[in-house]
């Protein structure tokens, strides 16, 4: 199968900045593409789209969408979700753009002013005081904050001192795929917001390029700290991500740039 559209999410400002992440999309026309992109998938080092096709969509319910790496199908994707709004957008005239629903959560898309984004409601947060101490020997750091999020399966963010701690850190993939399911987000605060870095081994991904759903649960982790209005974000990672958006008592907007990388 060949993608419909080339996508990278969450770029920086400029060509030579973040690069974000890269997409195929492709549209849902062959009842047989779910398993054919899932084998894909293994292949290649993008993520892939499956996107019900807009043309033939009514308003009155949700738009489908299935996201793929590594040969597993992927819960929570925000840099394919903003893939899709861009796609919506620019190539479907969707104003407003539609609601999707994913294998988990459904999500209002939307653009505006300040760019692409989507809404979400986050996992809800607790901290986690009994296992910090044995996770610093796993990421070679001292934690300043641990918490948890949603359930087994899902997050579990350590708070780090600042921004040379979470670029020195080196969690030991082995010992974190032992000892929990859950994927690790490292983050550390900076003056206008925070940056992070993100891996979950158990699930093929020793170290996430550019995380919209990490992002999620950190605009709502950082408004339980005190922090209010737009914040700013970069993932650490080897390729880079830019991020913004804010955080209220419920849901939370997440932002980013789209940049096109090829159509067919």
């Amino acid at each position: 199968m060949q993608p419909d559209y080339q996508l990278s999410t969450f770029v920086g400002a400029q060509q030579d900045g973040p690069q974000g992440a890269p997409h195929w999309i492709f549209l849902d026309e062959n009842p047989g593409a779910v398993t054919t992109l899932r084998a894909l998938s293994n292949t290649v080092s993008q993520t892939l789209v499956l996107l019900e096709n807009p043309a033939r969509h009514s308003h009155d319910a949700p738009l489908r969408v299935q996201f793929f790496e590594h040969g597993q199908d992927v819960l929570r994707c925000g840099s394919g979700t903003l893939a899709v709004g861009w796609v919506l957008s620019e190539h479907y005239a969707k104003s407003p753009l539609p609601i999707i629903h994913t294998a988990c959560e459904t999500l209002q898309l939307f653009v505006d002013d300040e760019g692409y984004g989507y809404e979400s409601l986050p996992l809800p947060q607790h901290i986690w005081s009994s296992g910090p101490t044995e996770w610093e020997a796993v990421i070679g750091q001292t934690i300043a904050n641990a918490v948890l999020s949603g359930g087994e399966q899902d997050y579990l963010i350590l708070e780090l001192k600042d921004e040379a701690a979470l670029t020195q850190a080196r969690p030991d993939s082995a010992e974190l795929t032992r000892m929990t399911d859950r994927a690790l987000i490292l983050t550390a605060p900076t003056p206008d917001g925070y940056r992070l870095r993100y891996f979950a081994p158990q699930y093929g991904l020793s170290e996430g390029g550019a995380t919209g759903s990490a992002n999620i649960q950190l605009l709502r982790y950082w408004y339980s700290q005190g922090q209010r209005g737009t914040l700013n974000a970069c993932q650490c990672s080897p390729t880079g991500a830019e991020f913004w958006g804010t955080a209220g008592p419920d849901a939370v907007r997440l932002y980013g740039r789209v940049r096109p990388t090829g159509t067919g």
